[in-house]
């Protein structure tokens, strides 16, 4: 339960209302003494008052946390050294009154990195494995005393980010992750430069290829199979682009609000999400299928189609894999909270650091999507913007196939023209009848 709150509040996302409470209510924000075992540091104990010299009765139990405000130590009331002594009467709760403790050391003047061995918690097969990682550390008061070394935070708290092992050390001052070169091109630009050529390039394509803006089908040299595998692709696949508008768009906080629980969100997304997918992949399957095995529609695949079945299905498989065996089978991944507030920082032109952490499936997803959305202006996909034209079509005049006067009689062989004209010399008499 620990390792998915910390998770889901602070690692993957800081939750303000989460750092509020432990700063109220938990030992989170004090101060933890590293003692240095010769081959690495380890979390010893909380650093108290008496480790700071500072004179007091039982200062051995009041522990110690920095004030983000002025960026010092400070012994807040209310912890267990309070509660023994005559001259403490009165600061047995906690009062924190002007004091913001702080989470993390990364700001700190005095902050250095250091690499501590934590406890493992997630192999129960394993007594006493540790995991070494990075962490921020400093000097208390700039003192050296026994425990020279210190650290602050749900970061350094013996172990309670040990079960998360993929994790790295965050160094910014918003908690988010380091980025590499690659991530800044891959999750800061790509997304940008796919925008561009899918702009650009359907702006160019509708302007010098109008008439190719097409899907150019293949009904007429075979319908059996198609009548079936279309539909089916076509329905499957709006039920996909709805859930991913659905899941990237919205916010967790949104759907909480309208009385969706996680539990029921997370079987939609599996049910109809793992559907919707498998539905998409047998009528592209089927689709694929066609065009290989008819002589006519073969004749007509060109190099485009071939490079875009590659990329869709691509795409398609790679959706289910994250559907299915990361919300399916294994424990679950909240995408909500890394993938979904990075999507939506594209758009505010602030794209966020939280794709480094995103499992694999995820990223190479994400990947093939976007090298979908380049290639959509000059495939036939583009022919799914025509929907745009509907809302001209609305406003259209109306095409009139036969005038709403009542037609005049004509009688017998009359001249080909204009009515009322004046006969000419050369025109043939008209016939008459008798009577």
């Amino acid at each position: 339960m620990g390792h998915v709150i910390l998770r889901d509040f602070f690692v993957q996302r800081q939750a303000p209302s989460f750092a509020d409470y432990v700063r109220r209510y938990t030992d989170l924000p004090f101060l933890v003494s590293l003692r240095d075992t010769g081959e690495a540091l380890v979390p010893d104990k909380f650093l108290t008052a008496a480790d700071l010299g500072a004179p007091g009765e039982h200062d051995r139990f009041k522990p110690v946390l920095v004030d983000e405000r002025t960026g010092r130590e400070h012994v807040p009331g209310g912890s267990l050294g309070f509660r023994f002594g005559e001259e403490e009467t009165g600061r047995w709760n906690l009062d924190l009154g002007e004091v913001r403790p702080q989470l993390s050391l990364l700001d700190h003047a005095a902050a250095e990195p250091v690499a501590v061995e934590l406890p493992r918690f997630d192999v129960p097969d394993e007594r006493g494995a540790r995991l070494r990682r990075g962490d921020t550390g400093g000097a208390a008061s700039g003192r050296a005393h026994r425990r020279d070394r210190t650290t602050a935070g749900v970061r350094g708290h013996v172990g309670a980010v040990a079960a998360l092992p993929h994790q790295q050390p965050r160094n910014r001052a918003d908690g988010s992750p380091p980025m590499s070169t690659w991530d800044v091109l891959l999750w800061g630009a790509a997304p940008y430069a796919t925008i561009a050529v899918l702009v650009v390039g359907s702006i160019w394509r509708f302007r010098y290829d109008r008439f190719g803006w097409t899907t150019r089908s293949s009904q007429l040299l075979e319908s059996r199979l198609m009548r079936f595998a279309s539909p089916l692709f076509h329905f499957g696949l709006l039920v996909v682009i709805v859930g991913h508008a659905i899941g990237l768009l919205i916010p967790e906080s949104w759907t909480a609000a309208l009385g969706v629980s996680e539990l029921l969100y997370h079987l939609l997304a599996v049910g109809l999400g793992a559907l919707a997918g498998i539905c998409t992949l047998v009528g592209v399957a089927l689709l694929i299928y066609r065009r290989r095995r008819n002589g006519p529609v073969f004749s007509a695949t060109t190099v485009n189609d071939k490079a875009m079945y590659l990329v869709l299905v691509g795409a398609i498989v790679l959706g289910l894999l994250t559907t299915v065996l990361a919300n399916g089978i294994t424990e679950g991944y909240d995408y909500r909270a890394t993938i979904s507030p990075w999507f939506r920082s594209i758009f505010v032109l602030q794209p966020d650091a939280l794709m480094v952490d995103v499992p694999w499936p995820f990223k190479a997803h994400i990947l093939v999507g976007m090298l979908l959305f380049a290639l959509f202006p000059f495939i036939r996909l583009v022919h799914a913007f025509s929907g745009f034209a509907a809302v001209r079509y609305l406003f259209r005049p109306y095409v009139v196939y036969r005038s709403r006067a009542e037609a005049q009689p004509r009688r017998g062989w009359e001249p080909v023209g204009v009515p009322g004209q004046r006969r000419e010399k050369h025109d043939a008499p008209r016939p008459t009848r008798k009577h």
